[in-house]
């Protein structure tokens, strides 16, 4: 396009610098045809130029065209990117929840590990006192004569207060099975938090990357699309320079021809004026020649006469 622009560029000066050397030096004035041809030359330069022009404009259409395409999809890819960010926001709050319950969990397992710890040794506590003395007071109840009724209570009793040992220390382990339980649900979730967040991560460095090479397509098609609507401009202008030129070429032609045609007419009247006055001149000369002729027949016959005379 430069190259183009710089022949252009010297054509339209050579025009112009041939229009003002034929108008200033005298007799060297070309006839019309030579601005024929030049106006020729000139509006062929110009078709050119507009072929240029059209296909460069065509051209403009289909980079814009790109160009919103382009702007399109890296508008997405940051929408894509936002909705990763504010799904990877909750994820971590999810997964802050689930390490808190967690924690909680822990903690109510440790208590409750604990209890059962302390149950057990209370039990166990008891059963050897029991088992120490366990007989020798079951002996000396049943031997003791007391109300059969109120033995058979205090011996109940005792197996009640065994029984419900035994009672606590399970529903203490069933509590501990249910933690347990809600604790490996809560790693379970955790694991699977963790899961979907290293997914959302590499999503989003793949959209990141995306996100980066759109915004280089787009850049690239924003400096197309500065240089060819530069590119347009010029050659809307070099156009209207040589539209300009061949206007002024036509008016030169017409005016030339106007003159070529006034010179000729010129010519025209001036060779029958010639023509007019040369058979004037020969019409003087044969009237002149005929008075001659009857000069001289006059002078001969009246010398005739007088030689008769004599």
């Amino acid at each position: 396009m430069p190259k183009a622009r710089h022949s252009l560029a010297i054509l339209i000066t050579a025009f112009a610098l041939n229009c003002l050397a034929t108008q200033s030096v005298a007799g060297a004035e070309p006839k019309s045809a030579d601005r024929a041809r030049q106006k020729q030359q000139a509006e062929q330069e110009r078709t050119e130029l507009r072929r240029k022009l059209d296909d460069l404009k065509t051209d403009i259409v289909k980079t814009e065209k790109a160009h919103g395409n382009a702007a399109d999809a890296l508008a997405s890819s940051e929408k894509a990117i936002s909705n990763a960010n504010r799904t990877l926001r909750e994820l971590v709050a999810e997964q802050q929840r689930t390490q808190q319950k967690l924690q909680l969990l822990s903690q109510d397992l440790r208590q409750l590990e604990a209890a059962v710890a302390q149950q057990r040794k209370r039990l166990e506590k008891m059963l050897r006192e029991q088992y120490q003395a366990g007989q020798e007071d079951r002996l000396r109840l049943l031997l003791s004569g007391d109300n059969p009724n109120r033995i058979a209570r205090e011996m109940r009793y005792l197996g009640y207060v065994s029984a419900e040992q035994v009672k606590a220390i399970e529903k203490l382990q069933q509590d501990i099975a249910a933690v347990e339980a809600n604790k490996a649900d809560a790693e379970e979730a955790r694991a699977a938090l963790e899961d979907i967040a290293a997914e959302q991560r590499e999503q989003k460095a793949l959209l990141e990357k995306e996100k980066s090479k759109r915004k280089v397509l787009v850049a690239q098609l924003s400096d197309k699309l500065s240089v060819q609507r530069k590119q347009a401009g010029n050659l809307a202008r070099d156009e209207t320079r040589l539209s300009e030129l061949v206007d002024r070429l036509a008016v030169m032609i017409a005016q030339q021809r106007k003159a070529e045609e006034e010179e000729a007419h010129f010519k025209i009247e001036e060779a029958r004026r010639r023509k007019e006055f040369a058979e004037k001149q020969r019409n003087r000369r044969m009237q002149y020649q005929a008075s001659l002729t009857e000069l001289e027949k006059s002078d001969i016959d009246a010398l005739r006469l007088c030689c008769a005379a004599r």
